[in-house]
């Protein structure tokens, strides 16, 4: 029985996707396996990362296995696999990066650490766990809100978006970051609100409409703490 069931987990895992790491984890040990000395935070940095690319892609919709992922060589770990490079704060910190802004499988690590370093902009993401407003004066943010259209080889994706900001320019950096969208002047940006804006009309609620109304005629209340909005539909090509 023992025997079977391991099978059938083999089968359900692809142990072959990346030279750098050879080894079925559902076999015994061997003397020739390579062997690791890490610290407690090290194997718990790696759990980390490793549900976060499990949860990312099925958030996301990702056709891809995270597993693979995991065991393939990136760019962003200086050309290691995530298995082994994520024991490492850095690497840890990049993943994290990645999959939490959803910025694609792979990226310049100096792209990644200048995310994670430029924590007192006015313009850039904050840190590594999430998104957040620019700092200062409160009393400057303003409600920005955005559509896009974008095209892919498996369809096409219409989406709505929107987030308290202090400037347009900061709103559409922490936009296009949070929904992996390359061209940032792509974006139809808006200070405010416009619900017969036909791509609104068509993505937002009732509910919803009537919410950011409110939040964008008075950007200083409790509803806009903490705002982001994001509506997406993918159509199949």
């Amino acid at each position: 029985m023992f025997q079977t069931t391991t099978a059938n987990l083999k089968s359900r895992i692809n142990v072959s996707v990346a030279p750098a790491i050879v080894c079925d984890p559902l076999d015994e040990d061997v003397e020739s396996d390579a062997t690791y000395l890490v610290s407690e935070r090290s194997l718990v940095r790696l759990a980390l990362v490793a549900s976060e690319v499990g949860a990312r892609f099925q958030r996301d919709g990702v056709e891809h296995d995270p597993m693979a992922w995991m065991l393939a060589p990136r760019r962003m770990f200086d050309g290691r696999p995530a298995i082994t490079a994520c024991l490492d704060l850095e690497d840890c910190t990049r993943a994290i990066l990645l999959h939490g802004l959803s910025l694609g499988l792979d990226a310049a690590p100096e792209d990644l650490d200048a995310l994670a370093a430029d924590d007192t902009s006015d313009d850039n993401v904050v840190g590594p766990w999430t998104i957040a407003d620019e700092g200062g004066d409160l009393s400057r943010r303003r409600l920005y809100t955005a559509t896009y259209v974008e095209r892919t080889a498996s369809g096409t994706k219409h989406g709505f978006s929107a987030v308290m900001a202090q400037s347009e320019h900061a709103a559409s950096r922490q936009l296009a970051a949070r929904i992996a969208f390359d061209d940032v002047h792509s974006l139809n940006l808006i200070e405010g609100f416009d619900a017969a804006l036909p791509l609104v009309n068509a993505l937002v609620s009732p509910g919803m409409a009537q919410m950011l109304e409110q939040v964008a005629a008075d950007p200083g209340s409790p509803l806009a703490d903490g705002l982001v909005v994001i509506i997406e539909q993918r159509l199949a090509a």
